[in-house]
């Protein structure tokens, strides 16, 4: 099946050889076009490979690849602001394990590009679905929904963290970031202090 596939092909994506890189780049553009549910445990390791690319038109592909999944998989919100987080501030993410989390750094043009991941997730979730920009509706679910509101604090936080950052391109990301998280969240109330909304801090 599609998991074993991926299991099988991923062990090629640190491949020296460039040719067999692509290689395996493409088949996850095959399998994103079909099956993306396949490639959701592959964050990490995309990132990696992104922040170790030699090859130019790769890394470009990468990039591509990595923002249609995070719009693709907008049933993962979490996952993927978890994700990006730990890649821009360095701590480890939620489906790290003991022994998996922190191993490696983050260039700032990786950090940077995980910033506009996570914008790409605040404009790719299902405006649809109230929950999603209702932290009372999103609280009162009891379903397993995975809703963006719940993640709130996370995005806000990476971005403001970012905002002071020395390196120029981690501070006008921020900027953007901060920008469309008042555009999708700025009308959310906080149910904890009636009358004040929830990202009210960024302004």
């Amino acid at each position: 099946d599609s998991g074993h596939f991926v299991e099988f092909i991923s062990g090629y994506i640190g491949c020296r050889v460039v040719t067999v890189r692509r290689a395996v780049l493409d088949a996850f553009q095959i399998l994103l076009q079909y099956n993306p549910q396949s490639l959701s445990a592959l964050g990490e390791q995309l990132f990696v490979l992104l922040d170790t690319e030699t090859d130019l038109s790769l890394a470009s592909e990468l990039r591509l690849l990595i923002l249609s999944l995070a719009q693709t998989l907008t049933n993962q919100p979490s996952q993927w602001i978890s994700l990006c987080r730990s890649v821009v501030l360095g701590t480890p993410s939620s489906s790290d394990t003991p022994s998996s989390a922190s191993r490696w750094t983050a260039s700032s043009s990786t950090q940077t590009f995980a910033l506009r991941c996570v914008q790409q997730v605040l404009l790719s979730v299902d405006a649809s679905l109230p929950a999603h920009f209702d932290l009372a509706l999103a609280t009162a679910d009891t379903s397993d929904t995975d809703w963006l509101i719940s993640s709130h604090s996370l995005i806000t936080e990476m971005a403001l963290r970012s905002s002071s950052s020395p390196i120029w391109s981690l501070r006008v990301a921020s900027l953007h970031l901060l920008d469309d998280i008042q555009k999708v969240l700025g009308n959310s109330m906080d149910p904890q202090f009636e009358g004040h909304y929830l990202v009210e801090m960024v302004e």
